[in-house]
């Protein structure tokens, strides 16, 4: 899920993880070819002119990483998504 255009917005791993997904994000459509800037097309909502949410309940495939933060702690982030 993408909270509008450009922003970021979150994914939740089937094993009930939660990441950061930033708005420009690398993707990969059904064809699969490879995007980067624009926003995955499985996460536009039913008229894709208004930019919000598709829904709760889109999937897709992630790729993510642990971030390390300075002073300690970490936190995933989505490095790409796959739209099937």
């Amino acid at each position: 899920m993408l909270n509008g255009p450009g922003v970021h917005g979150s994914f939740q791993a089937d094993n009930g993880l939660t990441a950061l997904v930033w708005g420009t994000v690398p993707w990969t459509d059904r064809e699969g070819t490879w995007h980067q800037g624009d926003r995955p097309e499985c996460l536009w909502d039913e008229d894709p002119s208004d930019k919000m949410n598709r829904s709760a309940g889109a999937r897709v495939e992630a790729g993510y990483r642990w971030v390390d933060i300075p002073g300690g702690g970490s936190y995933p982030l989505v490095m790409w998504l796959r739209c099937p």
